[in-house]
């Protein structure tokens, strides 16, 4: 015989949820932020743009907090003026004559990183639900 569940029931359920996903939630997103920012500088470190005063490679950083009732948000960043022309490519410099190439050291980055985030959640979950 199938569960049945009314609407009712299934709101109750996800408000008494919420309070113990919360670290979890925060806990994933963390670990998704450590996973990207990594992915950046190993893509930083040569193998795409070559290191030189360290100041690009060191100017990203992550936050995570709340966005609204019930959201968390994860924001990862730089602060570096001239990170994207490094990532994108484009023409810069006096004149607009500098053509840096595109070397998608962070662009691409969230889609190599999130292809793991599905077996992350499910093993939070999975422990949750315990």
């Amino acid at each position: 015989m199938p569960l049945i569940y009314d609407d009712s029931q299934i709101q109750t359920l996800l408000r008494n949820s919420q309070s113990r996903l919360g670290p979890y939630v925060e806990d994933i997103l963390r670990k998704i932020g450590l996973a990207i920012l990594s992915k950046i500088q190993m893509n930083m470190s040569g193998r795409i743009l070559q290191k030189r005063s360290g100041r690009l490679f060191d100017s990203w950083g992550m936050n995570i907090a709340p966005s609204g009732q019930n959201e968390i948000e994860l924001k990862i960043s730089s602060d570096s003026p001239y990170g994207e022309i490094h990532d994108k490519g484009g023409m810069t410099g006096r004149g607009h004559k500098t053509r840096i190439p595109a070397r998608y050291y962070y662009s691409k980055t969230p889609d190599d990183v999130l292809s793991r985030v599905d077996n992350m959640i499910k093993a939070k979950l999975d422990k949750i639900w315990q």
